[in-house]
């Protein structure tokens, strides 16, 4: 089945195009929210979902913005869902990008035909499963099955750390932290324990980079941080940091846009429009853009206008 389009039968408008009008960089804190809250809410988020992507021969990855594949369409992989760059997108056309990559979620196996399915490696349900693994094989891995307790590993000042990944291929660790021991384990301001010096780190700098944890001030400076540090307000704007650099690695000068990518997800996952959506929580049927401005962000409105116009 393949993703809804508009009315006119053409493709609903770029996901990056409504990341960078709708949802530009602003930051406006919250009045009550620190950014323990977010880190809370990531955590919450993980343990009750996991979308399984679909892979390649062999269990590979599937490319979607080869130059080759995108000058001629019957190249492509049947799973690619690639995003187009726009032309006036001023981050990722600096850095000579035309395309982000983006492959559909895997289907659920079915006895029948009928409308693609997607499933969760996750359990569903909020039981540490983030914590104690999904599967038998992850529980059983990662208990010492001595006393109830999980698997750790101890730094060399004798603190515990969740257990670590040893898989040398895991995207995370690297050769040069390998060689000191220190491997990924499954994240902005830090605060010493004076409450006096106050460090800043952009975000970008933890993806797959957990390596500051093995340092015994790091943990406590960072727990410190997210309790002072205020929370962005609940509003249409994101930080560069997400929109820009996510999952950005040493060495290269640009990431993923998330917003982009919920997009379209939510677009190969077959969610309903917003304006259908919205009568499933008993509000009304919108007939134009002037029902939504009670609704809606006033600037977010407008620039939501102007990309759907004509879809």
């Amino acid at each position: 089945m393949e993703p809804r389009v508009s009315k006119d039968g053409e493709r609903l408008p770029g996901p990056r195009l409504i990341s960078m009008k709708v949802h530009p960089h602003r930051r406006i804190n919250s009045d009550s929210y620190t950014l323990l809250t977010m880190a809370w809410g990531q955590f919450v988020d993980h343990d009750i979902t996991a979308t399984a992507q679909a892979k390649g021969i062999n269990d590979s990855g599937i490319s979607c913005c080869h130059k080759e594949l995108l000058n001629n369409t019957s190249l492509k992989h049947p799973e690619c869902l690639e995003i187009l760059i726009p032309e006036d997108d001023v981050f990722f056309r600096s850095k000579n990008m035309t395309c982000m990559e983006f492959s559909r979620s895997a289907t659920a196996p079915r006895c029948t035909f009928g409308p693609r399915e997607q499933f969760n490696q996750n359990t569903h349900f909020l039981d540490g499963s983030v914590i104690y693994g999904s599967t038998e094989d992850e529980a059983n891995n990662l208990r010492t099955r001595s006393d109830g307790l999980l698997k750790t590993q101890v730094t060399v000042d004798g603190r515990q750390l969740l257990s670590p990944s040893l898989d040398k291929n895991d995207s995370c660790n690297t050769e040069q932290q390998l060689k000191w021991n220190q491997h990924c384990f499954g994240l902005l301001q830090s605060i010493d324990t004076t409450g006096k010096s106050v460090h800043f780190e952009q975000l970008r700098k933890y993806f797959f980079s957990p390596f500051a944890l093995y340092d015994p001030d790091t943990i406590g400076n960072l727990i410190r941080g997210q309790v002072s540090q205020m929370s962005s307000a609940v509003d249409p704007y994101f930080t560069t940091q997400v929109t820009n650099r996510l999952f950005q690695t040493s060495g290269k000068g640009y990431g993923l846009d998330l917003v982009s990518i919920n997009i379209q997800r939510g677009r190969d996952h077959g969610i309903p429009s917003y304006t259908r959506w919205r009568m499933m929580c008993g509000l009304k049927r919108v007939e134009n853009f002037t029902d939504l401005k009670n609704d809606m962000h006033r600037e977010s409105l407008k620039e939501i206008e102007e990309i759907y116009r004509y879809k």
